[in-house]
């Protein structure tokens, strides 16, 4: 499974700078969580939390 992981991150990095018209060289090369992380239910990462409001409950 993590090879699944890897081939998806690769891919989204490279629809991701497609679509930006970013280098691709600017998306780092390895994603910043692993699999164990994104795959736990409450799994988003913390600063688009705070940019989007997402679990503030206030």
């Amino acid at each position: 499974m993590p090879e699944v992981f890897d081939q998806c991150y690769q891919k989204a990095r490279i629809k991701a700078a497609q679509e930006t018209g970013i280098k691709l060289s600017t998306f780092p090369s390895q994603c910043s969580f692993d699999q164990e992380e994104v795959l736990e239910a409450g799994f988003f990462p913390e600063v688009l939390n705070r940019e989007s409001g997402i679990g503030n409950r206030e």
